[in-house]
């Protein structure tokens, strides 16, 4: 009870039942007592309190004595041992009197709770609780339980923990994860559930493990059999990555780094040119290409007939324009005497 429900409760007590006089050489309005004997009143007696329907409507009453004069109510019950006590009524449905109350903690309140009018929803029958007991005992979830019984999620887990019902976490964590084996547990007890989930682990590993081994046979079959293609390095490099081949394995294929694989890959896997066509020569400067020419020619004067036959048969833009091995001597020897 608030402070200011307990101000409330005061201001809604009848005048003639309130007294200013002492009690234990201390203003009864300065006590604690005094505002717990006035919510007891008008819990019972004034319709403007909320919590009526659950004291005054159901037929709560204070005995004469209590409700004549706080000194009684003070002088049967004696102080109250500490702030978190508070009154309490041994029977939940008989009326507030000396014989029928008592100083107890919300803990001790909690498990001496009401079950309800049996008109109402609030009511629990022997029945309902033994079963609550009983389902919560062997982890059912709170929407199982509450399908039997008839109530929501959230009146299950309020009565639980009313009644002090609690179970072991680690246990609960592992029925959420083992939802099929929870029968286990409930037939045959823990130890057989604990077998139970490490023989379904096993399973499920060897189960992974079959199936990993079948999908690494089939990856490698599908590598070798475009290995085996007689295609461009690229197109082969292009089917490796459709594979789920990473950068660093196709690297190691071909014998190329990781960041050269990358590179072909990020020019959407072109095709390479071995023989040079389309290679294109600097025309932005000038000094650059004539140098390269330099170059070209020097390696040519160099070479033997021999070389010089192969590259011409080897190179198709000097056969697609009908160059002779002639002019190209002519083109060279112009080149250094100039």
């Amino acid at each position: 009870m608030t402070y200011r429900e307990a101000n409330t409760e005061i201001a809604l007590v009848p005048r003639r039942v309130v007294k200013r006089d002492l009690v234990a050489g201390v203003p009864r309005t300065a006590m604690p007592e005094y505002k717990i004997w006035s919510g007891m009143l008008a819990r019972c007696y004034n319709d403007s309190v909320a919590s009526y329907k659950r004291y005054g409507g159901r037929g709560i009453t204070v005995c004469d004595r209590w409700r004549d004069d706080f000194k009684n109510f003070f002088d049967d019950l004696g102080p109250r041992p500490s702030s978190k006590h508070s009154i309490d009524r041994i029977d939940n449905d008989g009326p507030y009197e000396p014989g029928n109350c008592r100083w107890a903690t919300s803990v001790e309140q909690a498990k001496n709770k009401s079950k309800g009018d049996k008109g109402s929803g609030y009511y629990w029958t022997d029945e309902d609780l033994e079963t609550l007991k009983r389902m919560w005992g062997l982890f059912y979830s709170t929407a199982e339980i509450a399908s039997v019984i008839g109530r929501t999620e959230s009146t299950i887990r309020l009565r639980a923990f009313k009644l002090g019902l609690t179970r072991d976490a680690s246990t609960t964590r592992l029925i959420n994860k083992n939802k099929e084996l929870a029968h286990v547990l409930r037939e045959k007890g823990m130890d057989a559930f604990i077998t139970a989930i490490a023989t379904k682990q096993k399973q499920r590993d060897a189960s992974e493990k079959t199936e990993a081994a079948k999908v690494a046979a089939d990856r490698s079959s599908a590598i070798a059999e475009i290995m085996s293609l007689d295609l461009q390095r690229s197109e082969k490099m292009k089917r490796l990555r459709g594979q789920g081949v990473n950068l660093s394995e196709i690297g190691r294929m071909f014998w190329l780094t990781r960041e050269r694989v990358r590179q072909i890959e990020s020019k959407g896997w072109a095709k390479e040119n071995k023989t040079g066509m389309g290679r294109k020569i600097n025309k932005t400067n000038p000094e650059i290409r004539s140098r390269k020419i330099d170059r070209l020619c020097r390696a040519w004067n160099k070479a033997s007939r021999e070389a010089r036959l192969m590259f011409i048969t080897a190179a198709p833009l000097f056969l697609a324009e009908n160059l002779s091995l002639e002019d190209v001597e002519d083109v060279c020897a112009s080149k250094e005497t100039a």
